[in-house]
């Protein structure tokens, strides 16, 4: 079946086209899909990072003590909705030492 489908193609000029043209038209395709997997996956990752470093410095202007321990605790975390609720939880925390429990806490 294999060979008489590839004889078909190879004997026919405009199905041999055809072909090429569908393969093309694939081939851009699976780039363009590729393109656009790795643009979302890049603007995650950013979003990630950007909010991993607005926590250090969120702890550092607050708590100067706990910056290498915030640090230590975002550089565990990559789902942007856990930064964001410790961007969150961070900003009302009145003192360092619930400060250090939750950046504990967040990563155990």
């Amino acid at each position: 079946m294999q060979y008489e489908r590839d004889w078909f193609i190879e004997t026919m000029p405009e199905v041999k086209k055809l072909v090429a043209r569908s393969k093309a038209e694939g081939r851009a395709e699976g780039r363009a899909e590729g393109k656009a997997e790795g643009k979302a996956e890049g603007k995650a990752e950013g979003l990630c990072q950007g909010l991993q470093e607005a926590i250090v410095k969120i702890v550092r202007c607050r708590f100067p003590a706990l910056a290498s321990l915030a640090q230590q605790s975002v550089s565990r975390l990559h789902a942007s909705s856990q930064l964001e609720a410790l961007i969150q939880h961070l900003v009302v925390v009145s003192d360092e030492e619930s400060a250090c429990k939750l950046l504990r806490e967040t990563t155990a």
